[in-house]
This record gives structure tokens, C-alpha cells and sequence, in this order.
């Protein structure tokens, strides 16, 4: 699934026209991580700022679908770029 399967769910997306990686937002590079304690500390710190929204996210159609699809065992797997594990709960 891509990242549109869990804006109903109020958890923006990346790449859209207001996604966050279009107002500015670009990811973090492996090297900048590991090499660089103010690169850790500025991703800790955005993670913690980010993360209410996605505690707060409930699982939409969308998820409760795949989840359905799991459960009859209609897939095997599901390979999803999201990390909000919403069509877990």
C-alpha cells in the first residue's frame, strides 16, 4: 500500500502538493544519521514532534479491508511503504 491509504485516517502524506515533502521536508540520509550527533538529535526530536498524530490514528475502510483480506486469507502478505501498522490494529 502507499501513503494514501491512511490519510482518511488524518496521518498526512509525503508527496502530494501539501505533502511534507513538498513544503520543504526532505528525508534524512543514512550517512548524515550515523556520521552526525546533531543530525540524531534534529531526527529524535522531529519523530517525538510527529508522533501524536500517528498515536492518535484510527485504522479507516481502507485498513479494516486489508485486514479483512488477511484474515480470509485471500493474501499472503502485505508490503506497504506506511509505518503506522494500521491495518493491524
Amino acid at each position: 500500500t502507499g501513503a494514501g491509504v491512511s490519510t482518511e485516517s488524518g496521518i498526512p502524506d509525503y508527496r502530494s502538493p501539501k505533502g511534507s515533502y513538498n513544503t520543504g521536508h526532505k528525508p534524512m540520509q543514512h550517512d548524515e544519521f550515523v556520521f552526525s550527533e546533531s543530525h540524531r538529535q534534529r531526527y529524535w526530536a522531529r519523530s517525538m514532534s510527529g508522533w501524536k498524530p500517528f498515536s492518535q490514528a484510527q485504522p479507516n475502510e481502507g485498513h479494516r479491508s486489508i485486514a479483512l483480506l488477511e484474515d480470509l486469507g485471500a493474501v499472503d502478505a502485505v508490503i506497504t511503504q506506511n509505518v503506522d501498522a494500521l491495518h493491524q490494529k
